[in-house]
């Protein structure tokens, strides 16, 4: 679902995204789990009035809470958690709101993913061995020890020099 966001335009006519009722705007996007601890303290708190927020984080299961929200009400940051049990919770996901539009967050692995992805074309962009008819090894062959050992830079010198006169 990292692909999807939702808007409702129609409960944001009506309703001005707040501290209040973000989470209830949340629910009714395809990210919200009906099974979590919030809809089930929902149903059972719907005609008394009680406040969830206080009671979810002190259930088993997973559930949702506001993580942080901006002054100006524009940006509010949710976060899904699972209590284990009394002494550990994991946090499962995040997902942010801008502006009425909400969003996952990207996991760790896919930003590792686009992040290595990304190192390496420029890498491989950068070596273009395919182009340069370059040997690191001939270069320490042709210079003495002497040479080689007056600067721990002249193996890397001498390849900018070789790649520079190819180009």
């Amino acid at each position: 679902m990292e692909n999807i966001s939702f808007v409702d335009t129609n409960f944001l006519t009506y309703n001005p995204l707040n501290e209040t009722n973000i989470l209830d705007y949340f629910s009714i996007s395809p990210f919200y789990d009906s099974s979590s601890n919030n809809e089930v303290l929902k149903m059972q708190s719907q005609y008394t009035g009680n406040k969830i927020n206080q009671q979810v984080e002190n259930l088993r299961g997973v559930y949702f809470i506001l993580d942080f929200k901006n002054q100006e009400n524009t940006l509010f940051i949710i976060r899904k958690s699972e209590n284990v049990n009394q002494n550990l919770t994991l946090n499962l996901n995040f997902y942010y709101v801008i502006h009425g539009h909400i969003y996952e967050a990207p996991s760790d692995s896919f930003l590792y993913t686009v992040r290595s992805t990304e190192i390496f074309f420029k890498l491989n962009k950068l070596l273009d061995l395919e182009d340069l008819d370059f040997d690191p090894l001939a270069l320490e062959e042709t210079k003495s020890d002497e040479q080689i050992e007056d600067s721990k830079f002249g193996i890397i010198r001498d390849i900018f020099e070789v790649f520079h006169r190819k180009k």
